[in-house]
């Protein structure tokens, strides 16, 4: 019992700490598109730990990234900074 009341607090604390990480492709245009088949490109992005921006970073489908940035909000459109 005391185990599992071990493992139920530390799994809180951790699930709070980190942030969950999303991703959108994008063709060779830049836009998102819902069929990653088709895409050229993707980004990954996350509220910081702030949470008054989002860092986002662009990567090719070869898990290359070629972009990094901040933005004020979660469609990547307003650059901080």
């Amino acid at each position: 019992m005391r185990i599992i009341l071990i493992l139920v607090v530390f799994s809180c604390i951790f699930s709070g700490i980190s942030a969950q990480v999303h991703k959108r492709f994008l063709d060779r245009n830049g836009k998102t598109v819902r069929d990653s088949t088709k895409a050229t490109a993707y980004v990954l992005y996350q509220r910081t730990a702030d949470s008054s921006e989002w860092s986002a970073v662009w990567m090719t489908r070869k898990n290359v990234p070629y972009l990094k940035g901040y933005y004020l909000d979660e469609d990547l459109a307003i650059a901080n900074g």
